[in-house]
């Protein structure tokens, strides 16, 4: 599968794009039953193991433990993921901005800091429904 479209969004920051391609591949690729959040983290890293660069799963970092890091060191970027569950569609933004907050709050880019261009992305989740949103640093 061609994931031009996903990755240029994703570095683009666009979240409102990329969310909309990752409900799509969640819509033609899971399972109902497959909502637990180390479901969809998993989902994730393996979605971004295919786009070249480092990616890093539960990673320590700051304070803590992001859920998944991206280093693309051919275009000096690099990516903080920071993966939540909703219970309900009208969550999907809140629990996105909370792990974008979680992010900030436990200095998860803390591993990142050589490179110019990071992006934090807190991704929340409701069934087969991806909401994101993007910060840059």
């Amino acid at each position: 599968m061609d994931r031009t479209a996903l990755f240029d969004a994703f570095w683009r920051g666009d979240a409102l794009e990329w969310s909309r391609l990752v409900s799509s591949l969640l819509l033609k690729s899971i399972s109902y039953y497959d909502l637990h959040e180390d479901y969809y983290h998993a989902f994730l890293a393996g979605l971004f193991a295919g786009m070249g660069g480092r990616v890093q799963s539960n990673a320590e970092s700051g304070e803590g433990r992001s859920d998944i890091l991206l280093r693309d060191p051919e275009h000096a970027r690099a990516a903080c993921l920071e993966v939540k569950i909703a219970n309900t569609t009208e969550q999907l933004e809140k629990r996105a901005e909370e792990g974008l907050a979680q992010i900030a709050a436990l200095g998860y880019d803390a591993m990142l800091k050589e490179y110019p261009h990071i992006l934090h992305w807190g991704v929340s989740f409701w069934k087969k429904r991806c909401f994101a949103c993007v910060r840059s640093s």
